[in-house]
C-alpha cells in the first residue's frame, strides 16, 4: 500500500511538471505549488480571451482530469493508512516518539512484523 501510494504522489508530480513543461514552451508560466497549478491552469483554459490552441486547451483539460484521478487514489490511499493505524495499537504507541507519524508508525510496523505479505486488506 505505501508503495502504491509514493508511486502515485510521484506520479503526480511528474504530472505536473510535464503541465508546466508543456504550457512554458507556449510561454506560459504557472505559480508553484500543485494548488496554485490547477488554479492557474483551470483560469487559463476556461479565459475565452487567452491566446492556446484548441487542441492546447483539451490536454489542459485532460491533465486537470488525470491530476484529479491521482489525487482521488492518494486520498484513499491515506484514508486507508489511517484506518489501519487506529486498528493496530503499536502503530499509535510509535507515534509517540517524536517525528513518526502515522505513515512512518505504519511502515515501521509494516517492516517489523512482515505483516502485509500476508494480510489481505
Amino acid at each position: 500500500m505505501h508503495r502504491t501510494r509514493e508511486g502515485a504522489i510521484q506520479e503526480r508530480t511528474a504530472k505536473s511538471n510535464q503541465i508546466r513543461s508543456l504550457f512554458s514552451e507556449e510561454g506560459v508560466i504557472f505559480p508553484t505549488g500543485l494548488s496554485s497549478l490547477k488554479k492557474g491552469l483551470l483560469e487559463f483554459i476556461e479565459d475565452g480571451e487567452s491566446a492556446i490552441t484548441p487542441i492546447l486547451r483539451n490536454l489542459g483539460m485532460m491533465y486537470l482530469e488525470q491530476l484529479s484521478c491521482l489525487q482521488t487514489w492518494i486520498s484513499e490511499l491515506n484514508a486507508m493508512t489511517d484506518r489501519y493505524f487506529k486498528e493496530v495499537d503499536v502503530c499509535q504507541r510509535l507515534t509517540t516518539i517524536s517525528g513518526i507519524g502515522p505513515v512512518i508508525a505504519r511502515i515501521s510496523w509494516v517492516i517489523l512484523t512482515g505483516e502485509e505479505k500476508f494480510r489481505v486488506a
